[in-house]
Formats: structure tokens, C-alpha cells, sequence
């Protein structure tokens, strides 16, 4: 959904354009289709397991930029609205650890990020936590509600301040142990 830029010798699609080529032979193509790195969408099914999921993404009229597939699990399918308009979403910052976005939705949408969704990511929509959503199975999603929203994800792996915690309090105890 997000790959922008493709590097071979030759398109892998018909719709790609070339934007630079060494002397080499190798090239940088452009995927006009590829999708931003956050959008919102306005509708969301849920499928059962990912067979049928690839079903309903691959059925003729599925728009993945207007609705989502969620994968049924531990939490409720959220609530989407249906109302005219549009919603925007801009990123306003993006690192390793932490994601920033504003969005402004006409109503209730889910917001997706071209992110992958792993264990550890914490989503806030004005500074509150929410649920975090895992749109098509593999990517990062929260939902909005009406008007205009700050989004931060901020990834924090438990395991990892685990460990070194567990590091910490090992480096202690050789310290006083060499006292």
C-alpha cells in the first residue's frame, strides 16, 4: 500500500515511472498509486481469519483508501459514522519511535498509518490512550472522532524497559559485589 519507490532494472508495473538511473543499469521507479504514510477511512469489515480477509481485499469494488478489514479478535470493531465529507490527515512527525499526526474528520473515521503494527506501539488522540487497531491485518490504526484531532504513537516495547531493567540491576550487583 505504501511502497513509493521501487529500485531495478526494469518496472515491475506498467504505471511506474522512471526517476533515476545510474550507469550501472540500476533505476528508481515511482509508484503514482502508492498510498500516504496516514489516511482515514470512513467504513471497516471484519473477516474471521486472513483467507478471509485477502477475499474481501481482492472483491471488485473494494477501495482500501475509503474502508478497512480488520481481523476479528480480542477487541470490538470499532464504530465508524457515515457522514458527507472528507477528512484530512497530515503527518508532523515521523521517527523510529514515535509518530505524529493531525486530523480533522467530518466525523468518526479511522485514522491508518503505513506503519506496522507490532506489540509495544501506544496510540493517544489528545493526549488520551485509545484502542490500537491493526487495519489489513498488519498495519497500524486509531479511530477519530469528529473535528479535529493531535495523534501521537509512541512506541514503548515492554519487553525491552524490561530488559534493561533486568541489565540495570545486573551491573548493581557486580558493582557491590567488587566493593
Amino acid at each position: 500500500l505504501n511502497t513509493v519507490y521501487v529500485i531495478a532494472k526494469q518496472p515491475t508495473r506498467a504505471e511506474q515511472r522512471e526517476v533515476y538511473a545510474d550507469a550501472s543499469g540500476w533505476k528508481v521507479f515511482r509508484n503514482p498509486d502508492a498510498f500516504p504514510r496516514a489516511w482515514a477511512v470512513e467504513g471497516l469489515t471484519v473477516a474471521r481469519d486472513g483467507q478471509q480477509a485477502a477475499e474481501l481485499f481482492r472483491s471488485p469494488g473494494f477501495d482500501p483508501r475509503r474502508e478497512t478489514i480488520l481481523l476479528a479478535g480480542d477487541l470490538p470493531a470499532p464504530r465508524l459514522e457515515a457522514c458527507a465529507g472528507e477528512a484530512q490527515v497530515a503527518i508532523t512527525w515521523h521517527g523510529l519511535h514515535r509518530v505524529a499526526a493531525r486530523a480533522v474528520a467530518p466525523c468518526a473515521r479511522m485514522v491508518v498509518f503505513a506503519q506496522p503494527d507490532f506489540p509495544g506501539w501506544q496510540p493517544r488522540v489528545d493526549g488520551q490512550s485509545v484502542p490500537r487497531y491493526a487495519p489489513f491485518g498488519a498495519l497500524l490504526g486509531v479511530v477519530v472522532p469528529a473535528g479535529e484531532h493531535a495523534i501521537e504513537l509512541v512506541y514503548r516495547p515492554p519487553l525491552v524497559y524490561l530488559g534493561a531493567a533486568l541489565s540495570a540491576a545486573a551491573a548493581l550487583e557486580l558493582y557491590d559485589s567488587y566493593l
